[in-house]
């Protein structure tokens, strides 16, 4: 009996020594908050252990972990009553930001938290409605007056703000 549960044991340790920075890196790119992020991860890790029997060997061990990590970052949200500013899947793509355990692509959604955090709140706000809350342009343009090109404009130069806050902020870090 002692054998399959450290059998189990080993198997949970060898999944999360796998994708604990992919996980990691999803909630932060969420949350942007590291200390937020950490606490999250620790319940994420939890609520996997304790789950861990639920889950079929031979299926993606990252999506469901992926699964479990959202719920946790909307019980996040719900129990802090905040308005919900995490940066969705498809924005961090956009930007070259994979979900991965490359180390560079940690630094990278590290540095993209400390520059949404210097974003203007204008700017803050359209990155925010456009793709956490999958605005269409059309509606965001219609609700500026603005022409849907002027929206594209928009975002388009906050998009190189970030990118060059990011590629600054990880030069910053490597000089040091």
């Amino acid at each position: 009996m002692d054998n399959c549960k450290d059998n189990k044991l080993e198997r949970f340790l060898e999944y999360i020594g796998k994708y604990k920075k992919s996980i990691y890196c999803y909630i932060l790119g969420s949350v942007l908050d590291c200390h937020e992020a950490e606490d999250i991860l620790q319940e994420t890790l939890l609520c996997l252990w304790s789950e861990f029997e639920k889950f079929q060997e031979g299926t993606n061990f990252m999506a469901w972990a992926i699964t479990v990590a959202r719920h946790r970052v909307l019980v996040y949200f719900n129990k802090k009553k905040r308005r919900r500013e995490f940066i969705c899947d498809d924005f961090i793509r956009r930007l070259g930001l994979e979900i991965t355990e490359n180390d560079n692509n940690y630094a990278r959604l590290k540095a993209l938290e400390i520059c949404m955090t210097k974003l203007n709140d204008h700017d803050r706000e359209m990155v925010l409605s456009r793709y956490n809350e999958k605005i269409p342009v059309k509606q965001m343009a219609a609700s500026k007056n603005v022409t849907v090109q002027r929206i594209y404009q928009v975002i388009i130069k906050i998009q190189e703000v970030l990118l060059k806050c990011i590629q600054k902020t990880i030069a910053m870090d490597d000089a040091l």
